[in-house]
């Protein structure tokens, strides 16, 4: 009974999935290179400083925002932001590389809705970042979901040094998603874990601040998981993950999907992509119509957005960077 269900879903993926969607999924699944790179995006000499943030005397912050070309940046004393458009019309597909830096007490923060019941308040993406004054904002592991959908299993989590759950799934190793984590320690370091690798108390004390449980683990330790050697989750999707090039060097990547734009990838190439970009440690986070960019209050996802009614799911949180207060009226 179980297998024939799994046949009739295939086929019905089969004969909705749109042309596009499987003359990508077929490219993928029989290779593993990434896609031709696009043509380069004309990206603006920003005032740096020897070090890699704002040059001494320019006015705090500097910023970018170019929907034409593609570009984005954000440059202060302690933050850089940079975040570039790519399309590659072939297959298609539609994607938003973000590169960011952070120095001193600049660190990701770890937003959540309704912090004592982070299954309650969801609340739409642009206002979450609006309401925390974040520069950058991102969509994260949809805990609050699973607070309502998945009471038995949540993963391992931890916000802003506070323990919610260390409730690992036992029979994850296909599952979506997987429980593995990433954490994120006080030296700005990130380290990728399989789901029941490590544990809440192994963590806390070892400082870590922040954990973001969906998965599966893409790198660790400079190299493709072993999941993503031996599968890869092969159906085309919206995709985004978050991984560490070195402490204070962070990449996210936001692949758009299901629109005739952009057909989404599988999950080996987010994790070929983020290698090959210098990702030490990096995971998948949630997908689909979760996925949500901002950057000074614009939804940068929304002009094309990850399904065809157009919306982007509310969320019970998100991971935010830096602070900006926008105007009363916004």
């Amino acid at each position: 009974m179980k297998k024939a269900l799994i046949l009739l879903v295939m086929l019905v993926l089969l004969f909705t999935m749109p042309l596009e969607a499987l003359a990508a999924k077929k490219l993928y699944e029989t290779s593993t290179e990434l896609v031709p790179a696009p043509e380069p995006v004309a990206v603006p000499e920003l005032p740096l400083g020897e070090d890699g943030f704002l040059r001494e005397g320019e006015e705090s912050p500097y910023v970018v925002q170019d929907e034409e070309t593609g570009f984005w940046a954000y440059v202060s004393p302690d933050l850089r932001i940079e975040i570039t458009r790519y399309q590659e019309k072939t297959y298609p597909l539609e994607w938003f590389e973000t590169h960011i830096y952070t120095r001193n007490d600049q660190r990701f923060r770890s937003i959540l809705v309704n912090p004592d019941h982070p299954g309650r308040g969801m609340t739409k993406p642009v206002d979450i970042a609006k309401n925390n004054n974040c520069v950058l904002a991102f969509s994260d592991d949809f805990i609050g979901f699973r607070y309502v959908e998945a009471a038995e299993r949540k993963g391992l989590i931890i916000r802003g040094g506070r323990l919610y759950e260390d409730t690992p799934y036992r029979n994850s190793s296909r599952a979506q998603p997987n429980y593995d984590l990433l954490a994120y320690y006080p030296d700005g370091s990130m380290k990728a874990f399989l789901n029941g690798e490590t544990n809440a108390e192994e963590l806390l004390a070892a400082g870590v601040t922040d954990t973001w449980c969906f998965g599966p683990v893409l790198v660790s330790g400079g190299e493709l998981s072993q999941i993503m050697v031996e599968d890869g989750y092969h159906l085309p999707q919206p995709r985004q993950a978050l991984g560490m090039i070195e402490p204070g060097h962070y990449m996210l990547l936001t692949v758009k999907g299901r629109v005739k734009s952009s057909a989404g990838v599988p999950m080996r190439w987010l994790a070929l992509y983020m290698k090959e970009k210098g990702v030490v440690e990096g995971l998948n986070l949630d997908g689909g119509n979760t996925i949500a960019l901002v950057f000074l209050g614009d939804l940068l996802t929304e002009k094309h957005a990850n399904q065809s009614s157009n919306t982007i799911r509310s969320m019970s949180g998100m991971i935010g960077l830096g602070e900006w207060q926008y105007d009363v009226e916004e």
